[in-house]
């Protein structure tokens, strides 16, 4: 629904989150699962949405702190990363 996505634009613009984390964050709210889906859909498609490139800078960031490739990857698995995206995105 448009109140679903409403709330994942303002997510979004208070800070970049993995679709997980945004999908967990409109649940939470007490959106229903369809409108979160679509919603989901419809930010990825204008492109607010792209966890391949949040991945990426937050793996670059990781290494900039000077953190090993493990525990970059470890990290962007606990920030809801796909086990591939992120032994890709580090």
């Amino acid at each position: 629904s448009s109140s679903a996505f409403d709330a994942a634009v303002k997510l979004l613009g208070g800070r970049a989150r993995s679709r997980a984390r945004l999908e967990q964050a409109l649940l939470q709210r007490g959106h229903a699962e369809a409108d979160v889906a679509s919603a989901l859909a419809r930010v990825a498609e204008l492109g607010y949405l792209d966890d391949r490139r949040y991945a990426e800078a937050k793996a670059r960031a990781g290494f900039t702190e000077g953190r090993s490739l493990a525990d970059v990857q470890r990290r962007l698995e606990a920030d809801g990363f796909e086990p591939a995206l992120a032994a890709v995105a580090a």
